[in-house]
């Protein structure tokens, strides 16, 4: 249970994640602003920009440095 605890605790970890839901949210929403049509694809799916990749590595950066 300890150990559960730490892993929550750690802003290393949640951050990023935190980071990554914030940016596909955002590219479903703007996608849905631009093109009138709801795609859920852009949720889970690869590419595109803003870019969760970019957006969880500088995070994750910004954490440990």
């Amino acid at each position: 249970m300890q150990i559960i605890k730490e892993i929550i605790g750690n802003k290393c970890i949640y951050v990023p994640f935190f980071l990554w839901c914030v940016v596909q949210a955002y590219k479903v929403i703007s996608d849905l602003i631009k093109n009138k049509k709801l795609d859920m694809k852009r949720l889970v799916g690869a590419g595109g920009m803003p870019s969760s990749h970019s957006a969880v590595v500088c995070s994750l950066a910004s954490c440990v440095g």
